[in-house]
């Protein structure tokens, strides 16, 4: 809750028609230019992007491990060595979709601190509104969490299910 009057929702759930000032209707000029930052951050700079591409490379990575696991290994040659190296390609990619993810969260989070402290839109500066941009910490933990579990992920496969006197 903010104040008395406002709430703070996500701005994808006003549906899709909706404009920035419909969002905005507070009397403290400095709220307002901070959320009007903060949607078009969340509009016009896609942030999500990088996780949705890792997760979806992570979950191919999954697959193509199952794929080696219960039929490629039952005939070794080229379709062992070719799965072998998609897995290890896809884990690669996924773990550098999570640091892009990861990366564009701390981002995000730290330009809405730098807007709401240095650039008299918040209370952290002289002169400047009633809000006190901090936050994101919880999201950017979680983010790096993330890295990290990709991270040991790609580092197990090669170590749990490489190919017999294979140099992956």
């Amino acid at each position: 809750m903010l104040g008395n009057t406002m709430t703070c929702t996500p701005s994808f759930a006003a549906g899709g028609n909706s404009t920035t000032p419909s969002l905005l209707t507070s009397t403290d000029a400095s709220l307002n230019q901070l959320l009007a930052l903060g949607h078009d951050i969340q509009q016009k700079i896609i942030v999500f992007v990088p996780l949705v591409i890792g997760g979806i490379l992570y979950f191919a990575a999954v697959l193509s491990l199952f794929y080696y696991v219960l039929f490629a290994r039952q005939r070794p040659g080229p379709t062992l060595d070719r799965t072998w190296a998609a897995t290890v390609y896809l884990t690669t990619y996924s773990v550098a979709g999570a640091v892009g993810a990861a990366s564009a969260v701390s981002m995000a989070s730290s330009a809405l601190r730098f807007a709401g402290t240095n650039l008299g839109l918040g209370g952290g500066s002289p002169g400047g509104g009633v809000v006190v941009a901090s936050g994101g910490t919880s999201l950017q933990v979680l983010q790096w969490m993330i890295v990290g579990l990709t991270v040991m992920w790609h580092i197990c496969i090669p170590r749990l299910w490489s190919p017999p006197g294979g140099t992956y």
